[in-house]
């Protein structure tokens, strides 16, 4: 006997919701662990539920396959929107070294002062 194609459409009822991410999620999970293992591939996958509430499964480490992931070079993008997103994120880490460096300076620069300020001339 075969399933009838399922609509797919946001669930309405709660419970059944949460059912169906719950069975759905598990055989994700399951696809990609076969996935690692037949086909030696390295995978991660991040999921949240609509409660927030964090899921993942990696084959491996997921912070070594994270790092490896953020480490793609910009001039080997996989695509185009993956070397728009990399840029994305490189403007916003940089963005809060900006202010971080103008501080830095400025305490430099103070500190400097100082040190100018100290000394004595020499006769």
């Amino acid at each position: 006997m075969a399933k009838g194609k399922i609509v797919l459409e946001k669930i309405e009822n709660k419970s059944k919701r949460q059912v169906s991410f719950s069975k759905r999620k598990d055989g994700l999970f399951k696809k990609a662990q076969e996935l690692a293992i037949l086909c030696d591939a390295v995978i991660a996958i991040i999921v949240y539920s609509c409660s927030g509430q964090l899921h993942e499964y990696s084959s491996s480490r997921m912070e070594e396959i994270l790092a490896k992931y953020n480490g793609v070079p910009e001039s080997e993008p996989t695509n185009k929107n993956a070397a728009t997103a990399e840029n994305n994120q490189s403007q916003r880490k940089r963005s809060p070294l900006k202010g971080e460096m103008k501080i830095l300076r400025r305490v430099l620069r103070s500190l400097r002062k100082k040190e100018v300020d100290g000394l004595t001339p020499i006769d």
